[in-house]
């Protein structure tokens, strides 16, 4: 079964109020095999890579608002609702079957700008896939990173070498690498 990125099912505290975009799932197998049809379509957070935590699997009711009983695949939370459906709308030609729902929690703002939906090279494609399926090893987000280093993304890089050094501590390419980038990000 497909592992569920960044624990994938969570609960939320109550707070204030924003608009998720997402799909709507039967179970909990379904939604994970919603999720890796994003996957395939190419569907992810470009300006954080896969520290955003996006796209994540919600259970039922661990958010209010979210569809009574339905699984939740959050693709982003936007603090106001036109924002959302722009994002909506520009997803739904590669995911038909998003939705806008309201939900109250505490969500870090993670509205995707466009820039998000712009389509991934074949090469950070197979990165991706590759960080998905292994999400439990550091060296595939490794390589990820150094792809993003290359690219002049050091943010996303950053974030990269990051989660890899929370999944493996001493991960000495990846501790290294995150030194290099750090000096590199500064004024």
């Amino acid at each position: 079964m497909l592992q569920l990125l960044f624990a994938g099912v969570a609960r939320l505290a109550l707070a204030a109020g924003y608009s998720a975009v997402g799909v709507t799932a039967a179970s909990q197998d379904q939604a994970a095999s919603t999720m890796t049809e994003l996957v395939d379509v190419k569907l992810y957070v470009k300006v954080a890579g896969l520290a955003a935590e996006l796209p994540r699997i919600y259970e039922p009711y661990s958010v209010p608002g979210l569809p009574k009983g339905k699984w939740f695949v959050a693709l982003s939370f936007c603090g106001k609702k036109p924002e959302a459906a722009k994002l909506a709308a520009a997803i739904r030609g590669r995911a038909p079957a998003v939705s806008v729902v309201a939900v109250r929690g505490t969500f870090a703002s993670q509205c995707l700008p466009r820039r998000a939906l712009e389509p991934f090279t074949d090469e950070e494609s197979g990165l991706i896939q590759a960080a998905l399926r292994d999400a439990k090893l550091a060296k595939p987000r490794v390589e990820y990173a150094k792809f993003l280093q290359i690219q002049n993304r050091l943010p996303e890089s950053e974030a990269q070498l990051k989660k890899a050094l929370e999944l493996e501590p001493n991960n000495f390419e990846a501790s290294t690498l995150l030194q290099v980038i750090q000096v590199m990000r500064q004024p």
